[in-house]
């Protein structure tokens, strides 16, 4: 626990599972953590939501719980990081909910992002992303044109939409503010990180008005004060989960390339500028704190956690106590895997792909196909990280990293050392750190495994195996 006359500072991490609020001190160290999980209701195939109102008091509980035995007075910020492309409608005036938070994992938009085909390359130049339906936009039209709630507030004025980060900064505020920060703000498709604003071109190609979206501001800015149990704490950061845990081991270095394993896998890399073509990746603004921007590029694969839960559901492992430092090597008669779960993020952008597998396989051996496939795609990746910038390293964190197994394969299979630290929650240290005005004395945390890469014949082999599958699959 901190010292009595200990500076502390709330983080304040929303994820797809669950709602985490830390407390670290002036070191850098995490004193208290509280974790709240939350339900995902699945409507239709292609729906993932939650509850607004649960997330909401799940949000508020957890800070609730964390601070039970600390002095408030010594709590100097909190900043608060969710997942970037989660939307949700509210009213600016009774601050009712007015749709379910619509989840980055949702698909059910596929079909109209289909009709904007011919306008993908300009979404693409305008907002360094591609034209998909995991991002904000198609799913806040969709609000306008199918809720009769949305479209009442909107038609009396009342009506504010956007990110899950905005929506959250106005629930939990006393002041109620209606702001976007640049990293969640990006991943509606309708912001222009060259300007730091909202896109008319945009909002038009949408069919989106600007009257309902919260002003755009920086990532650090007076996003108004938590009632932390009456006592008030200013939120003065505002970010994406995955650009918070860029900085959760201080300022990224630029021959690493961070992975950050949870529901999905988020691959992020510095860069001075932006590079022109970004080879099937994504381009963004990781950080913009009022002076200059932080530049990224970005892989994401969207099954990793998400298509472990999937395949131990469809298969029901949940009891077969089988881990992942349990996988063994690669076999010649196990299945392949096309994991399209929620999707196919980079380099493939596709969302018409059912998960599927290739070739017969026992329950164990479909297991170890899921996990194989989550390496596969993050491979894909990095080879097309490689084609921007040189990157010798890999740094991962979230809960597939805490696997040494799949630790040593994905050294073999990049043929990269790949580091593992003793920190668990990167997002809420990153967002800590940033809040506490990027301190220079926080110590970088223990490096807690190394795995160098070993020739594994076998797991090029597959790796090669399902190359030749995903193009077939993609030419059909």
């Amino acid at each position: 626990m901190a010292k009595k006359s200990e500076k502390l500072y709330l983080a304040i991490d929303q994820g797809g599972h669950a709602s985490r609020a830390l407390l670290f001190d002036a070191q850098g160290e995490c004193v208290a953590q509280h974790t709240i999980p939350i339900d995902t209701h699945y409507p239709c195939d292609s729906c993932v939501e939650h509850d607004p109102e649960q997330l909401v008091q799940s949000v508020i509980t957890a800070i609730e719980q964390v601070v039970t035995e600390v002095d408030l007075s010594h709590i100097v910020s909190a900043g608060l990081a969710t997942q970037r492309s989660s939307i949700v409608c509210w009213d600016r005036v009774t601050g009712k909910t007015l749709s379910p938070v619509i989840s980055w994992q949702d698909t059910r938009t596929s079909e109209q992002i289909e009709l904007l085909s011919d306008q993908a390359a300009f979404i693409h130049s305008e907002t360094g992303l591609r034209l998909s339906a995991h991002y904000g936009a198609s799913k806040l039209k969709w609000c306008l044109d199918n809720l009769p709630e949305v479209q009442s507030a909107f038609e009396h004025k009342q009506l504010v939409m956007g990110p899950l980060a905005s929506f959250l900064a106005y629930k939990l505020t006393r002041e109620h503010g209606l702001f976007a920060d640049p990293t969640n703000a990006a991943r509606t498709l309708l912001y222009n990180p060259a300007t730091g604003n909202w896109s008319d071109k945009l909002m038009e190609l949408f069919g989106v008005p600007e009257n309902v979206l919260p002003e755009c501001v920086k990532n650090f800015a007076h996003f108004g004060h938590i009632n932390v149990n009456n006592h008030p704490v200013e939120l003065n950061t505002v970010i994406g989960d995955q650009p918070a845990a860029l900085f959760a081991y201080g300022e990224p270095q630029k021959d690493t390339v961070y992975i950050n394993l949870g529901t999905g896998a988020f691959l992020q890399t510095v860069c001075s500028s932006l590079p022109k073509d970004s080879k099937g990746l994504l381009k963004s603004v990781a950080l913009h704190d009022g002076s200059k921007p932080f530049y990224v590029i970005e892989g994401t694969v969207n099954g990793a956690g998400s298509a472990l839960r999937w395949i131990e559901k469809e298969l029901n492992l949940a009891d077969t106590g089988f881990t992942l430092n349990d996988i063994p090597n690669a076999g010649t008669h196990v299945p392949l895997f096309i994991n399209s779960i929620a999707g196919l993020g980079s380099p493939f952008w596709r969302s018409d792909i059912e998960p599927h597998f290739i070739g017969e396989g026992n329950a164990v051996e479909k297991l170890q196909a899921v996990v194989e496939s989550i390496l596969f795609l993050i491979s894909k990746n990095l080879e097309q990280f490689q084609k921007i910038k040189r990157c010798s390293r890999i740094m991962v964190s979230g809960g597939i990293s805490n696997s040494n197994r799949f630790c040593q394969l994905l050294a073999d299979l990049s043929e990269r050392q790949v580091m593992r630290t003793d920190m668990i929650e990167a997002t809420a240290r990153g967002t800590a750190w940033l809040s506490a005005g990027r301190p220079s004395n926080w110590p970088k945390p223990d490096i807690t495994l190394t795995c160098k890469p070993d020739i594994n014949p076998d797991l090029l082999n597959r790796y090669e195996q399902w190359q030749h599958a995903m193009e077939q699959t993609l030419s059909k």
